[in-house]
């Protein structure tokens, strides 16, 4: 029955993702193993509508306390009735309108004493690798009724009167308080509890019986060893101290994949939030450099123009003066008897005190 879960099986189960993700991480079970498990439940579930033992109901997917005894051939006895409200993690039992209190209370729980395939899976995974130390602690909850953590004379006739019967019934209580009760206290702890397994034995001996047979006909002992290696692995490998059921370390898981949850969604939002800054980072950086680019345009442009100006200014002053800039035929000279300038051009051989517009040209040039 060994080998990991080289199949995951978050797909297979419907309903919970973290019941289907935990049952192949930490108890190792591949698909295979899981669509056994559901098809052991849903076979549960029709041989009681086959049988007719529950007609309103329509695949409701919840197994009744009577269909769970009724498959696995069990006696609808006390103790029988206490294991279920155990598996269930009820506080108590019910049948039909009336209510028995009873046991540990821990989880989350119908008041229709029915299990839904996570209840039933988790509970007899839970119940079907106990230790004997741990039966012991298991049989010490239910018979604790008030939950005070002792064991009352009321609630250990009520323990002795369920495995022998009511024949005897005040010499057993006698006997065994004498054994237990080293404190004399006419109560019985859960440390006097442990610390007389012998005295005890026949107490427990029907949940040992019960363990034993339920392991037998869900699937086998090789399977629950490989359970129990895999859930012990998985508490080495996340360091997790004791000896905590199925239900606390499933309870554990889900807190841990609900902070894992919390903790995606704010790395996405963080990322998300990184991405904003970084697109509008690109988005400043590409209008910088389209501003950049406009100015380097109008520069490009003035200086076009300005090229273009020199240009166009070059070509009118060859227009005027040619292709080859000639020395002008003006020449400027001084009257002698008045000091005042005139011009005299050389091609025509005449003279004029005004100064010609080619020279004007020429100095302007």
């Amino acid at each position: 029955m060994g080998g990991g879960a080289s199949k995951r099986v978050e797909n297979v189960i419907p309903g919970d993702p973290d019941f289907n993700s935990f049952s192949s991480n930490v108890l190792g079970l591949n698909e295979t193993k899981m669509k056994n498990w559901w098809k052991l439940f849903a076979k549960i579930e029709k041989k009681a509508l086959y049988a007719g033992q529950n007609k309103d109901k329509s695949s409701s997917r919840r197994v009744t306390m009577v269909e769970f005894l009724d498959h696995f051939g069990l006696e609808m006895t006390d103790m029988s009735q206490r294991v279920f409200c155990q598996l269930r993690g009820s506080d108590e039992i019910t049948s039909g309108p009336s209510v028995v209190k009873l046991g540990r209370g821990q989880g989350q729980v119908s008041t229709s004493g029915e299990l839904d395939f996570c209840s039933f899976f988790i509970g007899l995974h839970d119940f079907c690798i106990l230790t004997h130390k741990e039966i012991m602690g298991f049989c010490f909850e239910i018979f604790d009724k008030d939950k005070s953590g002792e064991i009352t004379s009321d609630e250990i006739r009520s323990m002795i009167g369920m495995v022998y019967g009511m024949k005897s019934l005040d010499e057993r209580v006698t006997r065994l308080m004498k054994d237990i009760d080293s404190s004399r206290d006419g109560r019985i702890s859960y440390r006097e509890f442990l610390k007389k397994p012998e005295a005890l034995q026949r107490v427990t001996q029907p949940l040992t019986d019960l363990q034993k047979s339920l392991r037998n006909k869900c699937f086998g002992r090789g399977y629950w060893t490989h359970v129990e290696d895999s859930k012990q692995k998985y508490q080495k490998k996340e360091e997790i101290k004791g000896a905590p059921t199925v239900v606390e370390v499933y309870h554990g898981w889900r807190e841990k994949q609900e902070k894992q949850r919390q903790q995606s969604i704010i790395d996405a939002e963080k990322k998300d939030e990184e991405a904003l800054i970084e697109q509008k980072e690109k988005e400043e950086a590409a209008q910088a450099e389209i501003d950049r680019q406009q100015k380097a345009g109008e520069k490009k442009k003035v200086k076009l123009a300005q090229m273009k100006e020199d240009r166009l200014y070059k070509e009118e002053l060859e227009r005027r003066t040619g292709a080859e800039a000639r020395p002008s035929p003006w020449t400027e000279l001084v009257d002698l008897q008045t000091g005042a300038t005139y011009y005299y051009n050389a091609d025509t051989r005449l003279s004029q005190w005004s100064k010609p517009s080619e020279l004007c040209m020429y100095d302007a040039s």
